[in-house]
């Protein structure tokens, strides 16, 4: 059972009727506005209250994938409500989250853990410092910047080469990634839970170009063997250099993201067809 004062609620300020939404359901639960209602993609930093138990996200996925930079390090969970396109890794919609609120508050739950990774930069001199790392739920990304150009990376996977491309991208991502980015780059869906992570060529112009799946123990490693600087991509969130002949290295995280889930655990499966519908039906409308 999850207590209602313990609640904090984060709103996509882009996508309209979600703060409406939110003080709708701050109200339900008896919440205040200044202290547990707050939009995401923020600068300043989320002061939370003491010993929250859940975060209610409205918005989409990216919003989802926002908070779980605060809810993971923290564990707690999060229960997303899509006013999104597709919103693979909400919950509900915004119809039934006011009258189904109770139902997730009072334990007809279980918990879902999603696998997150972490990317660091290894740059070419060895006695640098070190950069920070980063965790991620969805993808990491290495791409071009807005030279036209496809840019030269290896892959290597625990220190073997597995691959030399001229592309537009790599994605590395997570069971969760598999669904977004990966995924329209025809890579393969995985089960959520799945601790197995994709590598994933965009575009490629040489080199392997099917996507490779290996096991959440891997190291992987993808270096800029060309000229040109290539850039990072944190979950869309961060964008960092990867300049000529440094490495980004990615490994499973410590930290796992975790999902506030009712019914039945293969809802994936069973709403899976239904959501890619809905986005696609969302980007011709």
């Amino acid at each position: 059972m999850i207590d209602s004062g313990r609640v904090a609620i984060i709103y996509n300020s882009r996508i309209s009727d979600a703060y409406s939404l939110a003080v709708t359901i701050a109200n339900q639960l008896g919440l205040s506005y200044e202290s547990s209602v707050f939009p995401a993609y923020r600068e300043k930093e989320i002061n939370f209250a003491d010993n929250i138990s859940l975060i209610i996200t409205i918005g989409g996925d990216g919003t989802i994938l926002w908070a779980a930079q605060l809810a993971a390090p923290m564990r707690i969970p999060i229960l997303g409500i899509n006013m999104g396109a597709v919103g693979f890794m909400a919950e509900l919609s915004p119809s039934d989250a006011v009258g189904r609120m109770d139902e997730y508050l009072n334990g007809e739950t279980w918990l879902e853990k999603r696998t997150m990774i972490t990317a660091r930069v290894e740059l070419e001199d060895a006695s640098s410092k070190e950069s920070d790392t980063y965790n991620c739920l969805n993808e990491v990304v290495v791409g071009r910047g807005n030279i036209s150009r496809p840019i030269h990376l290896e892959t290597y996977v625990d220190n073997t080469l597995t691959s030399v491309h001229r592309s537009d991208a790599i994605i590395v991502a997570t069971a969760t990634g598999s669904t977004g980015y990966s995924l329209s780059a025809g890579g393969p869906i995985l089960q959520p839970q799945s601790t197995d992570i994709i590598i994933n060529p965009v575009a490629p112009h040489l080199g392997l170009a099917s996507a490779l799946v290996v096991p959440d123990l891997s190291t992987i490693r993808v270096k800029n063997t060309g000229e040109q600087t290539a850039y990072i991509s944190v979950d869309g969130r961060y964008s960092i250099e990867l300049q000529s002949e440094s490495s980004v290295v990615i490994n499973k995280s410590d930290m796992d993201t975790m999902f506030l889930r009712s019914g039945i655990d293969d809802y994936f499966y069973s709403s899976l067809l239904q959501r890619l519908r809905a986005g696609l039906a969302s980007r011709q409308g």
